[in-house]
Parts: C-alpha cells; sequence; structure tokens
C-alpha cells in the first residue's frame, strides 16, 4: 500500500484513491482506531498513515471487502503466483530466488 500511494501521489497528483483490502484490522490501524501490535508491521504504520493522510478526505477511500467475497482475487493470486513458481523452477532458480 505504501509503494502504490507514493506512486499515486507521484505519477498520478490529484486523483483519487480506492484501497480495496480484506483486513479489518488493516483498515482500523490506518484509522487509529486500533493499535499496531505485531512488531513487523510497526514501522510500516506511521509512513502508510502519512501517505494516506496527504490526499483529502474526499480522495481518499480504504474500503474493506468482506473475506467471502474475495475468494476470486485469492484464486486470481494463486494461479498468478504458482504460474510465477512454474516458470522459476523451469529456469532452474530455487526458492531463494523467488522474490528478486
Amino acid at each position: 500500500m505504501i509503494a502504490a500511494l507514493r506512486l499515486i501521489r507521484r505519477d498520478f497528483p490529484n486523483r483519487r484513491v480506492r484501497c480495496l483490502t480484506d483486513s479489518q484490522l488493516l483498515v482500523e490501524q490506518l484509522r487509529g482506531a486500533a493499535a499496531v501490535r505485531a512488531e513487523p508491521i510497526r514501522p510500516l504504520s506511521q509512513p502508510a498513515r502519512e501517505l494516506s493522510g496527504q490526499f483529502p478526505p474526499a480522495a481518499f477511500e480504504l474500503v474493506r471487502i468482506p473475506r467471502d467475497l474475495n475468494r476470486l482475487a485469492d484464486a486470481l493470486a494463486g494461479e498468478a503466483l504458482g504460474g510465477r513458481q512454474a516458470l522459476l523452477r523451469r529456469a532452474g532458480v530455487g526458492r531463494e530466488g523467488i522474490g528478486r
């Protein structure tokens, strides 16, 4: 989300933004209604809140999609990741090469 908001601010200024997530916790944390307790997420929380705060309220929307309605997106993401892993296996790249 941080990378996406930075890209939008840089390349598409003055655009409306709608972030969709299936994480109720993420929505509550970004709105300041829930504490960020997970240590790995703490350093990301403040930059995400600051970036989202740089958009006028009418131009930024954070929407929670109920998990059960997100099955198709999960299936498509799994298919895309599976395809990437298959390509890496064919190229002889091990798991250590994934994500590079």
